[in-house]
């Protein structure tokens, strides 16, 4: 794993093509592409944040962390666009750090994301609704969690 701070120029154009990938772009709240400019400002801005942590999980994917306060986080994950089947190293990877509560928020229409984060035990607390998308919040609390 490898904090996106410490990416090479080569890794962080690796990303932003996956971020931009029309498969991982559609299940995120923006569906825009965004350029090679604002991504670098994105990741310069990682720097010293205490409440987002990002990393790239070797070739597999990128793991994310919002809102980090109070041993509780936002978490993401996204899987490079050319490999299958790898959500589950990414949620483990995700569970190996020790929080007490994980909260996420998944389109109703990303089934596959869906059923990966009801096979490791998260509830759904509520729905909302965001740009006419039905959006599904998600939490794990620690003593609930399998793997």
């Amino acid at each position: 794993m490898k904090n996106f701070i410490d990416l090479s120029s080569y890794e962080k154009e690796m990303v932003l093509s996956w971020r931009n990938n029309i498969r991982i772009r559609n299940n995120m709240y923006s569906s825009n592409e965004i350029t090679l400019e604002n991504h670098l400002i994105f990741i310069d801005k990682l720097v010293g944040n205490k409440e987002k942590k990002y990393f790239l999980v070797e070739d597999l994917g990128v793991i994310y962390f919002n809102n980090i306060k109070n041993n509780r986080v936002e978490i993401g994950l996204y899987s490079n666009p050319r490999k299958y089947g790898v959500g589950s190293i990414l949620m483990e990877k995700i569970l190996s750090f020790d929080f007490d509560h994980f909260y996420l928020e998944v389109r109703e229409s990303n089934k596959k994301a869906i059923e990966l984060y009801h096979k490791y035990k998260f509830e759904e607390k509520m729905r909302k609704n965001i740009d006419g998308n039905e959006i599904i919040c998600m939490e794990l609390k620690n003593e609930n969690r399998q793997f």
